[in-house]
């Protein structure tokens, strides 16, 4: 999603990526970034990249793509590049992340944001772009006007974007399709595709949501349950082809998003006296898989 953003907002913007990947960045650098669209165009882009942000200049904006866990080192580790006036962008996955940004900047330059767009690796300075939505930002203390040149910057790079002024409700509405359809595509190492064609892969997937819509609804953001079911299966069959970072980081043997994710569910959950079985389960699942490894790999 890094490369996504990136390559598209670079066309009319000055963009540098930080990679902590020294051979992605040389690549980037001397190559260009590679990005084939959902329609199949393959497009070469150029912009700077880097390990670190050592000598750079104050930044208008930071966009972070990090998995969450290491949001904290990140920023630390490129403090010097976030101003008074700079903003700080998470378009990740999961909740919990405002309190991060709060550490870095105030409520008026700190955003979160949603998007419904999905990139998957292809090769080193290369991504494809699977499908394309909307996307959405806000800024922590509700003022969208600050925000809204942030909007119409994306959107004139083709990544539609609109401000909202509601914060949580937001959060969770994202949350509904990462704690039930990307948890799944990780578990059964698919593409989202296969969830919307498989009946009991959606079965699961509406058990997910139902208890996600509930536990929201304790929280006191009331959804319709139908629509979200609606609305999340539209991802499915929009973008078929589509591979989530968490099934991408299982097929690794990488650490997960999924504390973040579902685990943020299940923990609301508790809290709140709402039961949640589907997502402890699943939560656990996940982190069966984090520590399989290739050792344990069955062999034909």
């Amino acid at each position: 999603m890094g490369g996504l953003f990136s390559c598209l907002l670079s066309e009319k913007n000055d963009v540098t990526v930080i990679d902590h990947k020294s051979a992605l960045a040389e690549k980037i650098e001397k190559d260009g970034f590679y990005l084939t669209s959902p329609a199949g165009e393959r497009k070469r882009y150029t912009m700077k990249a880097r390990t670190n942000s050592d000598g750079m200049e104050v930044q208008d904006l930071v966009i972070l793509f990090v998995k969450s866990m290491y949001n904290i080192p990140v920023l630390t580790a490129n403090k010097a590049i976030i101003g008074t006036d700079t903003f700080v962008l998470s378009m990740q996955n999961g909740m919990g992340h405002e309190e991060v940004l709060r550490q870095f900047v105030d409520d008026d330059h700190a955003l979160l944001g949603t998007t419904q767009h999905n990139a998957a690796i292809v090769a080193l300075g290369e991504n494809k772009h699977n499908g394309a939505g909307p996307n959405a930002i806000c800024n922590l203390s509700g003022r969208s006007e600050l925000c809204q040149h942030i909007a119409t910057v994306f959107t004139e790079a083709g990544l539609d974007t609109s401000v909202s002024t509601d914060v949580q409700r937001m959060i969770w509405h994202k949350l509904f399709t990462n704690a039930s359809v990307s948890i799944l595509t990780g578990i059964l190492q698919v593409k989202l595709g296969y969830i919307a064609e498989n009946s009991a892969a959606h079965s699961l997937c509406v058990l997910l949501i139902k208890e996600a819509v509930a536990v929201a609804r304790a929280d006191g953001f009331a959804f319709d349950e139908a629509e979200i079911i609606d609305e999340v299966t539209a991802v499915c069959t929009r973008s078929p082809n589509g591979i989530t970072s968490i099934a991408y980081d299982l097929s690794k043997g990488n650490k997960t998003e999924v504390d973040t994710i579902s685990g943020a569910v299940a923990r609301k959950a508790r809290l709140l006296g709402i039961p949640a079985p589907h997502t402890e389960t699943v939560v656990a699942l996940v982190h069966a898989l984090e520590g399989r490894g290739n050792a344990h790999m069955l062999s034909s």
